[in-house]
């Protein structure tokens, strides 16, 4: 039986996503005979036991309210930091999506506390969070990626908008470069609804991805512990796969395994594994595909605090593979506890 600090909360539009995932995992390793506390936070001065749910509610979309008040000052983070420093756990599972917590401040933080932790280190972290490098890195590696750029604030978006007319073809997908759970995501093929879109990421003060939009179906693969999982086939009932589908029940159908050939099958899993380690990625993650009408897999991301509530696809691609949920979180415990490799 190992004591773990399940952290979770945060302070962006994935805020209770991450609330939610932090309860089920709590649950799953109390189901295993494990010691769990939890913090949100939000409240960084009070570790919460595993059995007291933190999400009051529904996932919905966090208010700006709820997340505004969820921001940390130095007080704060000072609060945080002596928190988990004197927790006296045997290791931590970050289950914080987006912001600080994925791109590898929280990482850097568990490190010099010396404190075994859930999934990727600093340097993998902060690559896969970066659409732009990530994105780039995988075309370097030979990955098809769809045409496009990153528009920082500051930049001229209707000289971007001119650039997708003439160069990458519309419409063009709209996106946080630094976000996830499709927050802030737009389909857009004209001026105006572009600049809205990026309008509203700046204001954000993150910068704006737009690339080609792919038609085809969407595919996931999960990675856990340097092997890839079945492939989920994500099919929205309607529209697109945005937050509201993703996190309401019965708004999406997903198949697993996807029914797509085997050879299709066996290349995604092949080139998930393969950026996985080549962006120094561990433990466990979820890489995101588009999969064209010609056959063809197009890179979208990686992510590497995917999500653990019910609706959740690396859980679901490791029941396919033999593996229920209170196992996943017995196989994550023994990961964090394993001594490094090398």
């Amino acid at each position: 039986m190992a004591r773990m600090l399940v952290v979770c909360g945060g302070e962006n539009g994935e805020r209770r996503v991450s609330l939610a995932s932090g309860d089920a995992v709590a649950r799953g390793l109390l189901r295993g005979g494990h010691d769990v506390l939890k913090i949100d936070t939000a409240q960084p001065g009070i570790l919460v036991p595993g059995d007291q749910p933190l999400l009051d509610g529904s996932v919905g979309i966090a208010p700006p309210e709820e997340q505004q008040l969820a921001k940390l000052d130095r007080d704060g983070w000072t609060t945080l930091v002596a928190t988990i420093a004197h927790s006296k756990v045997d290791g931590v599972i970050p289950m914080l999506h987006g912001g600080w917590g994925e791109d590898g401040h929280l990482q850097a933080l568990l490190d010099v506390l010396n404190i075994p932790y859930l999934g990727s280190g600093v340097l993998a972290s902060s690559l896969c969070m970066d659409k732009e490098i990530s994105r780039d890195l995988a075309r370097k590696m030979g990955l098809t990626i769809a045409k496009g750029q990153n528009l920082h604030p500051g930049d001229d978006i209707d000289a971007a908008f001119d650039y997708c007319e003439s160069k990458v073809g519309l419409p063009v997908v709209v996106k946080p470069n630094h976000g996830g759970s499709t927050v802030g995501l737009a389909i857009v093929e004209e001026r105006d609804p572009f600049r809205q879109a990026v309008e509203a990421i700046h204001r954000e003060g993150d910068g704006a991805l737009f690339e080609r939009f792919i038609e085809g179906r969407e595919l996931t693969v999960a990675v856990v512990d340097d092997q890839s999982y079945p492939l989920i086939e994500i099919r929205p009932k309607t529209g697109l796969y945005d937050y509201t589908r993703k996190y309401t029940k019965g708004e999406t159908e997903y198949l697993c395994p996807a029914p797509v050939d085997e050879s299709v099958s066996m290349k995604a899993r092949e080139l998930s594994l393969q950026i996985f380690r080549e962006l120094k990625c561990r433990h466990y993650g979820r890489v995101d595909w588009r999969l064209t009408p010609e056959g063809h897999l197009v890179f979208l991301e990686v992510n590497t605090i995917p999500g653990m509530t019910d609706l959740s696809l690396v859980p679901m691609a490791a029941n396919a593979e033999g593996l229920n949920f209170d196992a996943l979180m017995q196989r994550f415990v023994e990961l964090v506890l394993s001594p490094p490799a090398g």
